[in-house]
């Protein structure tokens, strides 16, 4: 599960719509027709209406500069790192 987080969040960052299931973290990931499209877990079926809507029904340079937007916005380094210092904030009543 973490690596396909990790890809899915690569994809992102590289200007790629996303598709994945319903299952995981990926929800968190994908904003549901607006940066990629969340498939229904286990279905076959869903995943590739997804990846066809993603191709050609979607704007697919919205998708992608959605898809990069979260993917920095949620993602980056300096994201990343602010959140482990608020938690540590919050933990040891310190102000790192």
């Amino acid at each position: 599960e973490i690596g396909v987080r990790l890809v899915g969040s690569e994809m992102c960052i590289r200007d790629s719509p996303c598709v994945g299931f319903n299952v995981g973290g990926i929800p968190q990931m994908i904003d549901h027709l607006h940066n990629g499209y969340v498939a229904r877990y286990k279905s076959a079926e869903d995943l590739a209406n997804g990846i066809r809507w993603a191709l050609t029904e979607g704007d697919y340079e919205t998708l992608s500069a959605e898809a990069n937007r979260k993917a920095l916005n949620t993602y980056s380094e300096t994201t990343v790192a602010q959140q482990y210092i608020k938690i540590y904030n919050q933990i040891t009543g310190s102000n790192a």
